[in-house]
């Protein structure tokens, strides 16, 4: 593996809950971060940004006052999650 990408993910990995700290790849554990604040609204139930993890104020205000957004996001994620269902499980065994 290209030892970029293997840092990349290490970083990201690390710092996906303080993106600041990333010394490279902010944006991208920022992206990771954000990610993972739908991961755990979609695993809740939930579409209600104040039942998310903490989250990085820069992404807060992304979705501030705007919860069609936050529920069509988790919406979208849901129906691809679905929709390739058979692709994850398959790909577990």
């Amino acid at each position: 593996m290209d030892s970029r990408i293997t840092e990349l993910l290490k970083e990201c990995i690390e710092f996906h809950h303080s993106h600041d700290d990333a010394q490279t790849y902010k944006k991208e554990a920022l992206l990771i971060h954000t990610a993972n604040i739908f991961s755990v609204l979609i695993e809740i139930q939930s579409d209600d940004l104040d039942d998310a993890p903490q989250m990085n104020e820069q992404v807060r205000k992304l979705f501030a006052n705007d919860a069609g957004k936050v529920k069509k996001i988790c919406s979208r994620i849901k129906k691809k999650y679905l929709d390739n269902k058979k692709i994850f499980l398959d790909a577990m065994v």
